[in-house]
Parts: C-alpha cells; structure tokens; sequence
C-alpha cells in the first residue's frame, strides 16, 4: 500500500537525538585542505593512493594534531566544531590492513582518474596557506612544515600539501570548464576529489552555502552526461545527514529530486527513498492497499518538526 504519515515519538525529533555541528560562511574561509598534487604519471599516482586502515587513521589523527598545533600559534581564541573525521580516503582504494605473510595480496587500488583522498582543518590564519605556489596547471598550494607527528612522513612521502578550499573550488571548475569532452559521462579527477569532500565533509560540519553549491553542481553535471558521481555522492548525503538530524530543507530537497528521476524513468530511486523513509521511521505502508501514484508516494514529515527548523 502507499505510506503515510509517521513522525517522530511525541516530544521527540531528530534534530534532538542527533545534535548537529553548523559552521557559518565565515568558516570557509579558514577551511584548508590537505590533499595531494598529482605527479602526471597514472601508475605512480594510482600507487600512491594505496592505503590501509592504520595509514588513514593516522593520517586522520595527525591532521588534527596540525590544526590544534596551527591555531595554539595564533592568538585569536575562538571554538571550533569537535568532529573526529578530518581525513577522507577513497573508498575503493582503502583496504582492510592483511596478515603479513608472504602470499599477501595488494590492496585493490582504483585509477587516480578517480580523484584523490582528502583531508581538512581550520586555521585562524588563512594568509598562511594562502597559496606561496600554484601554476597554470596546479591549483595554488603551501607546503606542510614538519609538525612531529608520522603523519608528516607520509605527507612528505606522497607529496601532499596544503590548500585553501576556495582555491580548490576554483581549480576544479576550471578544470571542469576545460574539460575536453563534456559528454563522456566522467568527472575530472579533481571534481570525483571534490564531490567526495562535499558528500562526507557535510556529514560531519554542515554549512547551508557549501551545500547549495554542492546540489546545483552535482544536478547540473547529472542533466549535461558529465558524470553521476555527484549525485551519487548528493543521495548519500541524504540518508546520512537525516539520520544525524532531520532537516525540512534536505528531506525536500531530497524528495523533489527523486520526483524527478522517478518521471525521468528511474523508478529504482523511488524504490529505495521510500524503503530509507520506512527504515527510519519517517513513514509506515498504509494498510488499505489502494493504488497511488507513485510520485505521491513519499514521506511528509511531522508538522512540530518542521517548526523545528
């Protein structure tokens, strides 16, 4: 039958159960990367994004020690969002760590065309990595100074650097501008990269104008062929930030777009938005069995948490 309204428990909402970490626009100017700039050679670089579980949660942990490291060197004194996810390896390319033993099999590792991992942190002093260096081809960067953590090994090793989120905003679109066939259903390495970042990175710290940008772009590469990455990346956004906390604006949006790919013909999407609304409670199959529509077969959220927003 076609679901129907189910809210949360009186006196409950998600937003309560899930508290949320919002940084204001004034943040991202401080947001800077750590990523790693590309050699130009595809085997090397596919070999450089190896890595095991151990690597990534030390590189996850030495990015917060730099950051607690750059902001006791500044005198400003301000709260920052406590979040423990500073590092965002690729998923095809992170494997489990393996027994050591001499028939041990290497890691899976996707092509570097796929993008790259990517960090991130705030600093109080955005002139320090306002890019010292940077070429036609390279987005501007600075280099990590030596920090005493094992992180700056592999950081060094691997050529990783620092880089302002806006320069790498700008690099990407003009790498996507430059892209030499639009239609060929991929990304460019850096917008696979940068649709990564934004998918996880709003998981964790949310912030309305990255979002906005985030969903225009991935909309508009989904509608020109140019790849679907994005909003692959957009729908896991959806269902992870829901169930951190119910925001009316992302359960809209997010049924609007499925509204759209299910006229479109990809009935697939509807199946699957409807199963996570009835997984999480946002709604439950109607009992009558009558036959809807079923583009108005979708969850209407309780009206108290709407005016939670």
């Amino acid at each position: 039958g076609s679901p129907v309204p189910m809210g949360m428990p009186a006196g409950m909402s998600m937003a309560s159960m899930y508290p949320c970490t919002e940084v204001s626009n004034d943040m991202l100017d401080r947001l800077t990367l750590i990523g790693r700039l590309a050699s130009g050679d595809p085997v090397q670089d596919s070999e450089a994004l190896v890595m095991t579980n151990d690597v990534a949660a030390m590189v996850n942990n030495g990015i917060a020690v730099l950051e607690s490291q750059l902001r006791s060197q500044s005198e400003a004194v301000d709260t920052l969002p406590m979040v423990s996810n500073h590092f965002y390896p690729i998923a095809p390319m992170l494997s489990q760590q393996q027994p050591n033993t001499k028939d041990q099999q290497m890691p899976l590792v996707a092509p570097s065309t796929f993008g790259s991992h990517i960090g991130w942190m705030f600093v109080n002093n955005p002139a320090d990595v306002a890019g010292k260096e940077g070429g036609a081809d390279t987005v501007r960067h600075c280099t990590i100074n030596e920090f005493g953590h094992p992180a700056y090994g592999y950081f060094k090793t691997n050529n990783y650097v620092q880089i302002k989120y806006k320069d790498f905003i700008d690099c990407c679109m003009k790498k996507k501008l430059d892209q030499a066939s639009p239609s060929a259903g991929t990304h460019t390495p850096e917008m696979y990269t940068l649709y990564q970042f934004w998918g996880l990175f709003l998981r964790d710290v949310f912030n309305a104008s990255m979002y906005e940008e985030f969903k225009q772009c991935a909309l508009a590469d989904h509608k020109e062929g140019r790849g679907s990455f994005g909003i692959t990346c957009l729908f896991g956004l959806y269902h992870n930030r829901l169930l951190k906390e119910f925001r009316p604006v992302l359960f809209k949006d997010f049924e609007a777009i499925v509204q759209q790919e299910y006229k479109k013909g990809n009935h697939q999407v509807m199946m699957e938005f409807n199963a996570f609304c009835m997984s999480t409670g946002l709604m439950k199959p109607a009992m009558n069995g009558a036959a809807e529509d079923p583009t108005q077969m979708l969850a209407q959220p309780q009206a108290s948490v709407e005016a939670n927003e």
